[in-house]
């Protein structure tokens, strides 16, 4: 059975389940996520709902928005990112901006009471989340002709 909501609590027992299953059937995190995603509430319904509510509003639906924010886009992005690597740097650049930020709260040099605590809190963990899964890709491996400048000789 799915919820309607993936609650802490939810999570937890499923957790729990999991980690209970995993000794006696040597399950590895493929199968983990595999059984995570089967429990989860459907994504297409969930957005369809909340894409008529939105609707309903007057509001431009999410489906929408998560595929383009239209003109909008063009002073959203940064102009220096035109490549992977350009994305890999500034998602890098942005962790640490934020991640330093949030260390002088930790440390007692800014006052967690602050209004943009939460704010510098949550920009931390989403860019040191998209930056942990970036080193984890991993780049192609060299080919001949990436060392020398050209094909093989001989063709190949």
């Amino acid at each position: 059975m799915k919820p309607d909501t993936l609650t802490p609590e939810f999570l937890l027992q499923f957790y729990n389940e999991v980690q209970d299953r995993s000794d006696d059937y040597g399950l590895d995190v493929v199968d983990i996520e595999r059984a995570a995603r089967d429990r989860m509430p459907d994504p297409d319904d969930e957005l369809a709902a909340l894409d008529a509510k939105m609707e309903a509003r007057g509001m431009i639906p999410l489906s929408k928005m998560l595929k383009s924010h239209g003109e909008m886009e063009k002073w959203m992005k940064h102009a220096g990112v035109g490549s992977f690597d350009d994305f890999t740097h500034w998602v890098a650049m942005k962790q640490r901006e934020y991640m330093t930020l949030r260390m002088r709260y930790e440390v007692g040099d800014k006052d967690k009471s602050d209004d943009i605590y939460e704010w510098v809190f949550a920009h931390a963990a989403a860019f040191d989340a998209v930056a942990t899964e970036l080193r984890g890709i991993a780049p192609p491996e060299p080919t001949l002709d990436d060392e020398v400048g050209g094909p093989a000789p001989g063709g190949m």
